[in-house]
C-alpha cells in the first residue's frame, strides 16, 4: 500500500514522510521491522507497542502509525485515533481495493486449521493463493494476514472468536465471498454460556458477506 492509501483508509494525518512511498510489509512486532515496512504499535493488556517505536526504527522500520504525537522527520509517521482500529481499516481497504477473485472465511469449534490447509492445497493448484499462517485468526492476526496480499487471486482466511461480536468484526474486515462453519462444539462455552450462543457467534461470519455469497455448514451438526 502507498502511504497516501493508508492515510485515506485510516482517516489519519500524515505528520512526516513521503505520501507516495510504497510500504512493503506490516508488523506489530518491532523486532521484525525492516526497511520498507510499517510498524503498528498495538496497546495490549501487558505491553504498549508505542514503547517500542524507537526499537522498530532502529531495526529498520520506514513508517509507523501512532495514536501519540511524536517528533520525527526521518520516517513516515501517520497519526491515528486508535492503532488497532487503523490496522483493521487498512486491511478492509486493501481487501476492497485489490483485485481478489475470491475470499474464503473458515471458522468452527474444531477443524479450522486443517480445513483451511485442505482448501488451500486445492485452490493453489489453479490460483495464486494467500492463506492464514499459524494462529493469525483474531482481530490482529486476520488484518495482518490480509495486509500480506501482493498479487494473489484468492485468500483463505481462518477466523476465530471467543466472545459474541468478535466474528462479526472479522467478517466486516474480510468480507468473505465463501464462508464455512466446520462445526459448532463446546469450545469457549465458559465465555459464551451455551452451545446456542456459540452457534450465534459462529453465524456472525455472514455479517460482512454480500448478497449472493455462499455459506457452507455442517449438515450433521
Amino acid at each position: 500500500m502507498k502511504v497516501s492509501e493508508i492515510v485515506i483508509a485510516t482517516g489519519g494525518k500524515l505528520i512526516s514522510g513521503d505520501e507516495t512511498m510504497e510500504i512493503t510489509g506490516f508488523s506489530q512486532d518491532s523486532r521484525q521491522a525492516e526497511v520498507g515496512m510499517m510498524y503498528i504499535p498495538i496497546i495490549g493488556e501487558r505491553y504498549d507497542g508505542h514503547d517500542f517505536i524507537e526499537s522498530a526504527f532502529t531495526n529498520g522500520a520506514s513508517a509507523i502509525i501512532t495514536d501519540r504525537l511524536i517528533e520525527d522527520d526521518k520516517h513516515v509517521v501517520i497519526l491515528v485515533d486508535n492503532t488497532l482500529k487503523a490496522l483493521q481499516k487498512m486491511a478492509h481497504y486493501l481487501r476492497k481495493h485489490r483485485k481478489v477473485k475470491v475470499v474464503v472465511g473458515i471458522t468452527g469449534s474444531v477443524g479450522k486449521t486443517s480445513t483451511r490447509d485442505m482448501v488451500y492445497s486445492v485452490v493453489k493448484q489453479q490460483y495464486k493463493t494467500l492463506k492464514t499462517e499459524g494462529n493469525y485468526n483474531n482481530n490482529i492476526g486476520l488484518p495482518l494476514t490480509i495486509l500480506r496480499l501482493k498479487d494473489e487471486e484468492v485468500m483463505i482466511l481462518e477466523m476465530g472468536m471467543n466472545h459474541l461480536n468478535e466474528m462479526e468484526e472479522l467478517s466486516r474486515i474480510a468480507c468473505p465471498d465463501i464462508s464455512a462453519i466446520t462445526n459448532v462444539g463446546t469450545a469457549h462455552i465458559g465465555e459464551l454460556g451455551s452451545r446456542e450462543n456459540i452457534l450465534k457467534a459462529k453465524l456472525e461470519i455472514v455479517a460482512g458477506m454480500s448478497d449472493g455469497s455462499t455459506l457452507v455448514i455442517n449438515g450433521d451438526n
